[in-house]
């Protein structure tokens, strides 16, 4: 609360030392999360990835340090690497959700289309379980998973679908810049380069959350190419 970030850190690796692993899981859990929510925000990426990778050297069968540093893996941009702690991760700890929603978004990356519509729908279903699904805690994730079915439809052409999920997302999260940058992809596949260019200028702004910095390049350069091309002009 008092924006220490030292501070947090130190508290929560003291707390991990201090756990006993047979008994204080969810103190575990929770500083895991804690460290891993503190570096993301930071965008210390590698220092999460080193610390993770450290704690699965004594810890190799923790599913929740595979999800850690498959999300650090795949915000530094390295969606291949990422992918092998996400599927580890589910091996060790099945139908979790938001390791589901995670793994989905990277399938897209990697072009592995119809397997992330598989994690998506999966996720979409676990989350929609439960009564208040729209609620403040479930509607970020709900949102995240719809900005995922987004991309994987955009990427096998049906814009259509493409776009309702994103606009299902911007509902739930309307200031998740990584919607924004993936309906501008879209946009740019559809040729809309002038929706485009709007969607990329809102994924640079947009704060919750942000994109992170290799994302931010792309829609840094293609504003920049897009803008060059007269495109703002017809907005």
């Amino acid at each position: 609360m008092a924006n220490d970030t030292a501070g947090t850190e130190d508290l929560a690796r003291q707390a991990l030392k201090a756990a006993q692993p047979g008994s204080d899981r969810g103190l575990i859990e929770y500083a895991l999360e804690l460290l891993n929510y503190l570096w993301l925000t930071n965008e210390a990426d590698q220092k999460g990835i080193e610390f993770f990778s450290e704690f699965l050297e004594c810890h190799p069968d923790d599913a929740t340090a595979f999800h850690c540093r498959g999300i650090h893996l795949w915000y530094s941009g390295r969606p291949k690497e990422a992918i092998v702690d996400y599927n580890r991760s589910l091996e060790l700890k099945p139908d979790n959700t938001f390791v589901l929603m995670g793994r989905g978004q990277i399938l897209v990356e990697l072009a592995q289309v119809q397997d992330a519509i598989r994690d998506l729908e999966k996720a979409l279903q676990l989350i929609n379980t439960f009564p208040n699904a729209r609620d403040k805690y479930w509607a970020p994730t709900q949102a995240y998973t719809r900005n995922g079915l987004g991309a994987a439809s955009a990427a096998l052409g049906d814009f259509g679908r493409a776009f309702d999920e994103f606009a299902l997302s911007v509902d739930l999260q309307p200031n998740n810049a990584w919607v924004y940058f993936n309906r501008a992809q879209a946009h740019d596949k559809n040729h809309h380069h002038p929706k485009a260019l709007l969607d990329y200028k809102k994924s640079l702004v947009c704060a919750e959350p942000k994109l992170h910095a290799y994302k931010r390049n792309i829609a840094e350069s293609r504003v920049k190419e897009l803008s060059a091309l007269g495109f703002g002009e017809e907005i």
